[in-house]
């Protein structure tokens, strides 16, 4: 596994020594350890790079300097030579880095995967009034809560706000803790929202790359607002529901997404031989 950014550029179909590379992006305060559960049901020949997203697990984070997309994007390593085909998969705040980089990085990779990408600059499309307007409410509520003694009240909403009531009640004190002392990341990552690195207008140039939407049945009805908005602008979408998921889908169904991911996999390669 790897985590660091050193790599160089290869051909996202080349079919190499035949195995597959996945990336997987991480969300919003969370750590690679959020994958464990996935790659523990993933053939053991893939290879597998998780990348940090800026600020987690960085004491050295500067918050002052300039923090836009491209400043996840950069963490982002392009897959090495000699495998394929090549994946790049992100969940929540990790999704919306990871269509970034694939509009950054046209080419890179084979398939996007995105396991409900928070995507909510969509919202702003004819259509989504309502919901944009709870989505801006929320969020000015969320960012308000800086002071240093309410950061566990900004990690409680921030799991209600994504219906995981259920999870933030079996979190331990110290679970608690660790989530509250990433608020201040996760309000800076609120800027990322309307990056005009993820505009509507931007994310039609996904055509041609084969996506992947993930969502849980249970999901809150906002990002089904959100992957409405995103499909009317990637039309090829193929959009999948896990029933009884929730917005942390890869950790309650794991097994799921894994034999989706092989599925995947087995399509781009029979497609390259196809083209062969």
């Amino acid at each position: 596994m790897m985590n660091g950014t050193e790599a160089v550029e290869a051909d996202a179909r080349a079919p190499g020594d035949g195995v597959p590379h996945l990336t997987l992006v991480h969300g919003s305060a969370a750590s690679i350890a959020q994958w464990d559960a996935l790659i523990a049901h993933l053939p053991q020949s893939w290879q597998v790079s998780t990348p940090r997203l800026a600020g987690y697990d960085d004491p050295a984070f500067d918050f002052a300097a300039p923090y836009g997309a491209e400043t996840e994007v950069a963490r982002i390593a392009p897959p090495p030579p000699g495998t394929g085909p090549r994946v790049l998969l992100g969940h929540s705040m990790g999704g919306l880095v990871a269509a970034a980089t694939c509009l950054a990085h046209p080419g890179r990779y084979a398939a996007l995967v995105l396991i409900e990408p928070v995507l909510f600059g969509l919202l702003a499309q004819p259509g989504f009034a309502a919901m944009h307007h709870d989505v801006r409410s929320y969020m000015r509520y969320f960012c308000a809560l800086q002071d240093p003694s309410r950061q566990l009240d900004a990690a409680r909403a921030m799991f209600h706000f994504w219906k995981l009531y259920d999870a933030w009640e079996a979190q331990s004190p110290a679970r608690r803790e660790q989530a509250a002392a990433c608020m201040r990341k996760v309000r800076l990552e609120c800027r990322l929202f309307e990056d005009p690195a993820v505009h509507a207008d931007r994310l039609r140039g996904l055509a041609g790359l084969p996506v992947v939407w993930v969502s849980g049945s249970e999901s809150p009805s906002h990002i089904r607002s959100v992957r409405q908005g995103f499909c009317a602008q990637v039309p090829h979408t193929e959009v999948i529901e896990i029933p009884g998921g929730g917005h942390l889908c890869h950790l309650s169904h794991p097994g799921e997404l894994a034999a989706l991911l092989a599925r995947r996999v087995g399509r781009l390669r029979n497609e390259h031989l196809a083209e062969a």
